[in-house]
């Protein structure tokens, strides 16, 4: 009982407003069902091309299970049961987008988005480019996505197309992306210092992963890139400008008028990476990135009171 009254005066603390009011923002049901097809449509065709059942093919002593999924298996699946979940894995996402079976098949995107993407982890691949996608799938999971502009809709029908519950999803993917910002430039910041900026830290890194990823990146790219490490007084200044760019991110969260700000500036962030290092894995961001587009527009219709 006492564990019941104290949960109650947490929800209802005025303390907690402020932070409520980050998250719990005024959305349209509809314009999120919009989204939800977007979102698992772009997923669907991404995850489509991609080879998840080769990673079966390789010598399983390479492998070690990932701690996120250690508590499932020890020992890498087959390619045969890797294929198998890919393709249970493409028909959720294609249903998540209908709208059929939302709650489930949203449920099930997210299982089984998080138990493959850890497989190229436990190849000790680097998981950044997938950690903001599975979050954003586990996001969708726990919404109300599906009671809008889906099929589930047409045998369910809902009155309350504004509420909250139409905005905390994309307002948690926000907040997950600012932190996926400002804490690349805590760790800059933690480990190196200025220096990562002033002491050519920033330039051996680029050296670095150009050299490693030299076969990713175009031709066309090569003489920017050439040029740019001629000029260290603008490299100086284009690894001050990242920096900055990261540490200030979380800005788009607290105000949204600055979402439109750093948006273009986030996006020309990861084509420049695609350029001159070769990392090209900003792919996987595009789902998320109609969610941060969708915040924006619900933002000026929700203003102006045009809802779609």
């Amino acid at each position: 009982m006492k564990k019941v009254l104290t949960t109650i005066q947490l929800k209802n603390c005025p303390m907690l407003n402020p932070i409520k009011s980050l998250f719990y923002v005024q959305g349209s049901g509809v314009s999120l069902g919009y989204l939800r097809i977007l979102f698992f449509s772009c997923f669907f065709l991404i995850v489509a091309q991609v080879d998840f059942p080769h990673f079966g093919l390789a010598e399983s002593l390479l492998w070690k299970s990932p701690w996120h999924i250690d508590f499932l298996i020890s020992q890498l699946p087959s390619p045969e049961t890797i294929w198998w979940m890919h393709r249970a894995w493409l028909v959720f996402l294609l249903f998540s987008a209908l709208g059929f079976l939302g709650r489930i098949s949203m449920a099930m995107s997210f299982i089984l988005g998080y138990f493959i993407f850890g497989l190229p982890v436990g190849f000790l691949e680097s998981n950044f480019q997938y950690f903001l996608p599975t979050l954003a799938l586990g996001v969708f999971a726990f919404s109300n996505a599906h009671d809008f502009v889906s099929i589930d809709s047409l045998y369910r029908k809902k009155n309350v197309i504004i509420s909250t519950e139409y905005g905390w999803p994309q307002q948690l993917i926000l907040f997950c992306v600012v932190m996926m910002y400002f804490g690349a430039a805590s760790g800059k910041l933690r480990h190196s210092g200025l220096n990562w900026v002033f002491e050519k830290t920033f330039q051996f890194h680029l050296q670095t992963a150009h050299i490693n990823f030299k076969p990713n990146i175009p031709q066309e790219a090569f003489f920017i890139y050439d040029w740019l490490m001629n000029q260290p007084i603008l490299l100086t200044f284009v690894g001050f400008y990242i920096l900055t760019l990261q540490i200030l991110s979380p800005l788009a969260f607290l105000f949204k008028k600055f979402l439109i700000l750093f948006l273009p500036q986030w996006v020309l962030f990861h084509i420049m990476v695609a350029l001159m290092m070769g990392i090209n894995v900003s792919f996987w961001y595009v789902p998320v990135l109609f969610v941060l587009i969708e915040i924006i527009l619900s933002q000026r219709k929700l203003n102006g009171q045009n809802i779609y």
